[in-house]
């Protein structure tokens, strides 16, 4: 982006040198036109989240329909890309999607400012599905497996578990485990919260287990893995063991996916 909708001389060949340097093409714009089109990125992204997730709450309440079907159905529409958000899950993590929401609830336009505020606060609510399972069962030690947003970062900020921790306030406490980052230590303190170096030693002293970010190391388990489990709690909103309801149902392990 510049200051004017057109580069000068000097400009173009420092841009097309450094371009050619790293093998990537560049579109020149201004800086208004660039910062808007980082902010439609974040609601172009957030509908997609949103989109897919009133679907899972639409089949949670129709016993007949399977999300992985409809999903692959729709994946073979060539209008639509098959690296989008297609899995359900705890609405938006990590901040960037609100705050480039926010900037389009600013907009003078009070039925986009409702359409803006209703996707936000629909999202914010998923979050309340956890604690409710967590308040309908008896359970004081919850275990946490992913701190970070997301798989590949190691930032917690408006996280999936940090939300849930404040939501439930210091009523329990948490062992958990993420290989990539650990709260700051006033908010350990505060909701009583201590880590470990093992996964398995989260099954065997707490009374449940929330997956709550997507690393892979998470999903290559065996089905086994989680026999210890056994007359607990297994969150899994990423359905990564979806397909071994029926297994977790023999060992009388409360399944919840989303």
């Amino acid at each position: 982006g510049g200051s004017k909708k057109k580069k000068n001389i000097n400009s173009k060949k420092i841009l097309d040198d450094f371009f050619k340097i790293i093998k990537k093409r560049y579109i020149f714009s201004t800086y208004e036109s660039v910062e808007l089109t980082k902010e439609a990125i974040q609601l172009k992204l957030g509908m997609d989240v949103t989109f897919v997730n009133i679907i899972s709450d639409y089949i949670d309440l129709n016993d007949d329909y399977e999300i992985e079907k409809i999903i692959e159905y729709m994946k073979l529409d060539k209008r639509f890309s098959k690296y989008g958000y297609w899995r359900p899950g705890l609405g938006f993590g990590g901040g960037h999607i609100e705050r480039g929401l926010k900037m389009f609830e600013s907009n003078k336009n009070k039925f986009q400012n409702r359409i803006i505020k209703a996707t936000i606060n629909y999202n914010e609510s998923r979050i309340f599905f956890v604690s409710k399972i967590i308040k309908s069962n008896n359970i004081k030690n919850i275990g946490i497996w992913g701190l970070s947003y997301k798989k590949n970062t190691n930032s917690t900020f408006r996280s999936y578990s940090r939300r849930l921790i404040e939501l439930l306030k210091n009523k329990y406490s948490y062992l958990c485990f993420d290989e990539s980052c650990r709260f700051e230590n006033m908010f350990n303190k505060k909701y009583n919260i201590i880590y470990s170096e093992d996964k398995r030693e989260i099954l065997k002293k707490t009374d449940c287990l929330l997956i709550l970010s997507d690393w892979d190391q998470f999903k290559m388990l065996d089905k086994s893995y989680f026999d210890i489990l056994a007359k607990k709690v297994f969150f899994d909103p990423y359905m990564f063991y979806s397909k071994h309801k029926d297994y977790f149902r023999s060992l009388n392990i409360k399944y919840y996916n989303l």
